[in-house]
Parts: structure tokens; sequence; C-alpha cells
């Protein structure tokens, strides 16, 4: 099984198991934005 300690930190494709590991929610707004919101608390909109 992959470990997170053998992720070199570079994110160059979709992964879903790295996602589940770092993005606690994923939102999408009304005007269809969605905001990632993280374990650390952090949030990018995109």
């Amino acid at each position: 099984m992959f470990e997170l300690r053998e992720w070199d930190g570079v994110i160059t494709g979709f992964v879903d198991r790295r996602w589940i590991w770092i993005v606690e929610k994923l939102t999408v707004l009304s005007d269809g934005r969605l905001v990632f919101t993280f374990f650390n608390g952090q949030e990018i909109t995109a």
C-alpha cells in the first residue's frame, strides 16, 4: 500500500489516495466555484 511518507510532495496528476489524505472536504458553490478545504484548515477556491 502507498505510504504518505513515500510521496515526494509534487502533484503531477490525480491520485485519489493522495486527495483523501489531504482534502477534508470539497464544496461546490452555486456559481460553479469549488472550495477545497484541507485538514490543516487552509482553503483554495478554483
